[in-house]
C-alpha cells in the first residue's frame, strides 16, 4: 500500500472519529452556539496554532539531520536498557492473545492521531482559549524534547534489541504500515516514548477540563491506556521509554501552564477589539 494511500486512509478514519466524538462529547447544540465565537476564539488562539505548525515542519526538518548528528554526537543506550529493563515487553506481549494485534495497531496508529487532534477541535469551542493554548504549547515542548533526546540518545526498541524474546505483531501483520511509520519516525527514537507522553499529555489536559467535557475524560483514558500498552504490546517501546514519557508529559504540562499565565499576563489586546476596530476602519 502507497504512502499516499494510507494517509489517506488514516485521515478519513480519525475524521470520522473526530465527528463521532464531537456529537457525543460537545454535543450538537454546544458546537453551534459556538459557532459564534469562533472567529474570536481562533484569532486569540491563532499563533500558537501557528507555532506548532512551524515546530512541527522544523522537527520533520530535523529528523532529517537529527540521524547523520545522532551517529556523531549520539550515545547508543540500547544496552543498557536491555540490562536495565530484560524480557519484560516479552512477558507483557505473552499476556495478550494473539488477536489483540488488531486493537493495539488501531489504537497506535488511529487512535493516537485522534487523540491528538479532537482536543484541539473541543477546546477551541470552549469559550476561554486557556486550555488549547496549554494544549499547544504542551505539544511544542513534547515534540522539541522528543528531538533533543532523540538525537542525543540512540536506542532501539525490543523488537530490534531482542527479537527472540520480543515479536512485532504489528508490523508482522500489517507489514505495510512500516512505510507509513519510516516516514515519520526512525527505529532508533525509542527514547523517551512520544506516543506515551502526548498520549498522557492529553489526559492531563482532559481531567482539568473534565467539568467541561466530563464524557471525553473518560474515552480519553481508554485511548491512552491502551495508546500506553500498545507501544510496548508491539514491540515497538521499553517499559523506561514509557515511564521517560510519563515524565516528560508532566513537565511539559507544568511548563506549558507556566508559559500561557505569563503571555496571559502581559496587556495584550483583546482580539474582539482588534477584529471590531478592523471592522469599523
Amino acid at each position: 500500500m502507497e504512502l499516499i494511500t494510507l494517509l489517506l486512509l488514516v485521515t478519513g478514519v480519525v475524521l470520522a472519529m473526530t465527528m463521532l466524538t464531537s456529537v457525543v462529547v460537545i454535543g450538537l447544540d454546544s458546537i453551534s452556539d459556538a459557532r459564534a465565537e469562533l472567529r474570536y476564539q481562533i484569532r486569540e488562539s491563532g499563533p500558537y496554532i501557528v507555532g506548532l505548525g512551524v515546530i512541527y515542519m522544523l522537527n520533520k526538518l530535523a529528523h532529517e539531520l537529527s540521524e547523520p548528528l545522532a551517529a556523531v554526537i549520539g550515545v547508543n543506550i540500547t544496552d543498557t536498557l536491555v540490562a536495565l529493563e530484560g524480557g519484560f515487553v516479552g512477558q507483557l506481549q505473552a499476556l495478550f492473545p494473539a488477536e489483540a494485534v488488531w486493537y493495539f495497531s488501531f489504537v497506535y496508529v488511529f487512535g493516537f492521531a485522534f487523540l491528538l487532534i479532537f482536543p484541539i477541535i473541543a477546546y477551541l469551542l470552549l469559550p476561554t482559549q486557556r486550555y488549547l493554548k496549554e494544549l499547544l504549547v504542551a505539544y511544542i515542548i513534547n515534540y522539541s524534547a522528543g528531538t533533543v533526546f532523540y538525537t542525543l540518545f540512540i536506542a532501539y526498541g525490543p523488537r530490534r534489541a531482542l527479537p527472540d524474546v520480543v515479536a512485532q505483531p504489528m508490523f508482522e501483520r500489517f507489514p505495510e504500515i512500516m512505510t507509513l511509520t519510516a516516514a515519520i519516525n526512525t527505529s532508533s527514537n525509542v527514547f523517551p516514548s512520544l506516543h506515551a507522553s502526548l498520549a498522557i499529555t492529553v489526559m492531563l489536559l482532559a481531567w482539568r477540563t473534565r467539568e467541561h467535557y466530563p464524557r471525553w475524560l473518560w474515552v480519553c483514558a481508554v485511548f491512552v491506556v491502551s495508546i500506553v500498552i500498545s507501544t510496548m504490546y508491539l514491540g515497538i517501546h521499553w517499559l523506561i521509554d514509557v515511564l521517560a514519557g510519563v515524565v516528560l508529559a508532566f513537565a511539559s504540562v507544568y511548563l506549558a501552564r507556566r508559559f500561557v499565565t505569563w503571555a496571559e499576563s502581559k496587556d495584550l489586546p483583546d482580539p474582539r477589539a482588534r477584529i471590531e476596530a478592523e471592522t469599523q476602519d
